[in-house]
């Protein structure tokens, strides 16, 4: 008896607690243990405001929280508080069932033919070589009908507030993901649903398809992964899953940058949310090393990882305020790899160190060999670049880098004299043309940009066979002095040169100043842009889907996304900014996500379809 009231009143504080945790409201735990970092510190964490996460479906907020990326913080939360805050923000019921897709496909997915000889767009950059240029044959658009193009069907993601995931189209059949971890197989023509699947945690990854092998048979196969580490194969025609596998035991892993299937292999490069836990003073900075990992296309299995740092984060001598921090860390890879059929490698493009000390693989182009990930060479282009988010706290390394990380894939190419070359944009504002063939040697570099902590260069050029198409953002509290250079620009392949700049007319909307969150969309052109034969497709932050000429870069087409949409499955629906992932172009049919939550007024959830007016 002794030994349980003993028991009792040691336990009497926790019980206390958690009984005054059950009695608070939702409004009160969210003031509580979300207010600083969803209000307060929205901008610097790159983290959603309230007025964003009101707009999300309720059951997402508590998946978010339960499974998904708030996991960790949410650990002090119990089931039903989680229930109360998220309530509390959508101002709707867990109960309320969320509205079914009413568009169905009237009949099931038949069987895929030989989709890679017919009108398709695989992957990140629609070849292994990510250029991002689809040919006249595979994407059915002449530059003439440009003008003529208008909107088919719009599809509405429930719930979400960005619109990430970049389309795979294959056999007249759209595969892409969403913010609620739903992977869903659509018809081209009419955007009706022949399946879901549901991830773990949102997918922002662009999908993949590949082959597998079974039992002798061919499989059609899709392919990604999730903002919490793990990768999918998910089969084509039913929307079953085949194989889960997790890619980083880190509790902060992520994956953005997209899969590439190259024969029997895949290869996903792996990110971090590290970089910005740092707000955190009871943090210790920090234990992520990006890395490559390649499995196995049919069961999953890892063959190889490959990580940007050799050795694991240990502690470190006393920073100036006297805290042993933990490196060597970061080196974060946000991209897609790029494949050599030539030399069998992968290129991938690398972010910066999160704490010191500082390595050689940081905010530099990487090839690997592609049986083996052995590291052949290395490109860094900025040294000493240690950023993370610590508000000059206990977390701050010795000295703050300017957050340069190259984060779009490489691009390998050719010149008109058969000379190959591998070209990265970089948030500096510079644009790189490196020699594959001479270990990286650089060639030429360009700057195009301003360059700040979102850019600079941020989501992926484009090329044809004779110039570069470098979109430039130029966003983020971090950036020298002096005016945005929002725009495209056309630069030669052989020096480096302008051709031609199509440059934004209003250039003093910054949402990322102090004082003016929100207040506006600049015309930044942050998102991937998409070539055809002359033509260059762009999304902008405020909206904006354009078409310029890649002779001279006349505009050709404009279509002006903000506004609300009539889905074809029944989901509220509106376009917002375009940033991440860029156009998909096949068969005549320009594909598109609108919509991106870090800014409230460029919140989105739909993906549209143009095609030219008969």
């Amino acid at each position: 008896m002794k030994y349980l009231i003993l028991h009792f009143l040691n336990s009497l504080p926790l019980i206390l607690a958690v009984s005054t945790a059950n009695a608070m409201t939702g409004q009160q735990i969210y003031a509580r243990h979300c207010a600083n970092c969803h209000d307060t510190l929205a901008d610097k964490l790159r983290a959603p405001s309230f007025e964003v996460l009101k707009l999300m479906e309720v059951s997402g907020i508590y998946k978010i929280l339960r499974s998904g990326t708030m996991k960790k913080q949410a650990l002090r939360l119990s089931f039903s508080e989680m229930i109360k805050v998220s309530e509390y923000i959508t101002g709707k019921r867990l109960s309320d069932r969320p509205r079914k897709n009413l568009f169905v496909c009237a009949d099931h997915m038949k069987s895929f033919g030989d989709w890679t000889a017919r009108p398709h767009w695989n992957g990140w950059g629609a070849e292994l070589t990510n250029t991002r240029y689809q040919s006249t044959e595979m994407g059915g658009l002449r530059v003439e009908n440009i003008p003529r193009l208008k909107l088919s069907w719009a599809f509405g993601y429930y719930g979400a507030t960005s619109a990430l995931s970049q389309p795979a189209i294959a056999d007249g059949k759209v595969f892409v993901g969403s913010e609620s971890g739903d992977v869903v197989a659509l018809d081209a023509k009419s955007g009706c649903l022949y399946w879901t699947y549901t991830a773990s945690a949102t997918v922002r990854t662009a999908i993949v398809l590949g082959e597998r092998l079974q039992n002798k048979a061919v499989k059609t196969t899709v392919f990604f992964a999730d903002v919490m580490g793990s990768a999918y194969g998910v089969d084509a025609l039913t929307g079953q899953l085949i194989w889960k596998t997790k890619l980083d035991e880190h509790p902060y892993a992520k994956i953005t940058g997209s899969p590439l299937v190259v024969g029997q292999m895949i290869y996903f490069p792996v990110s971090s949310r590290e970089e910005t836990v740092t707000e955190d003073s009871q943090y210790i900075c920090c234990t992520f090393r990006g890395s490559v990992v390649a499995l196995d296309l049919t069961t999953g299995r890892k063959i190889w990882k490959t990580y940007m740092i050799k050795e694991a984060s240990h502690l470190q001598k006393a920073n100036s305020k006297g805290v042993r921090l933990k490196g060597p860390s970061g080196v974060a890879i946000f991209t897609a790899p790029t494949y050599d059929a030539h030399t069998d490698l992968v290129y991938v493009a690398t972010g910066n160190n999160y704490s010191d000390p500082s390595t050689e693989n940081s905010d530099a182009i990487v090839a690997i060999k592609a049986k083996t990930g052995q590291i052949v060479w290395s490109h860094q282009v900025f040294g000493n670049d240690i950023f993370n988010s610590c508000r000059d706290n206990s977390n701050c390394p010795e000295k703050l880098g300017p957050d340069y990380d190259f984060a779009s894939s490489p691009i390998l190419t050719e010149l008109k004299s058969g000379k190959r070359i591998l070209l990265a944009g970089n948030k500096s504002g510079i644009f790189y043309a490196l020699d594959p063939d001479a270990g990286g040697k650089e060639l030429w570099s360009t700057k195009v940009g301003r360059g700040g902590s979102l850019g600079g260069i941020q989501w992926g050029s484009a090329t044809d066979d004779s110039n570069a198409y470098v979109p430039v953002a130029d966003l983020g509290r971090l950036h020298p002095e002096g005016e945005p250079k929002w725009g495209i620009y056309a630069l030669n392949l052989e020096d480096g040169k302008h051709v031609w700049a199509h440059v934004a007319a209003n250039l003093k909307c910054d949402p990322y100043q102090k004082k003016s969150s929100n207040a506006c969309l600049p015309e930044a052109y942050s998102a991937a842009v998409t070539a055809v034969h002359g033509a260059v497709f762009s999304g902008t932050v405020d909206g904006k889907l354009m078409a310029f000429s890649t002779k001279d870069g006349g505009l050709l087409w404009e279509y002006n996304a903000l506004h609300e949409f009539q889905t074809v499955n029944s989901v509220p629906a509106r376009g917002g900014a375009f940033d991440g992932s860029g156009p998909v172009i096949v068969d005549g049919t320009v594909f598109v996500n609108s919509g991106y939550q870090r800014m409230k007024d460029g919140v989105g959830n739909v993906l549209l379809a143009f095609r030219v007016e008969n």
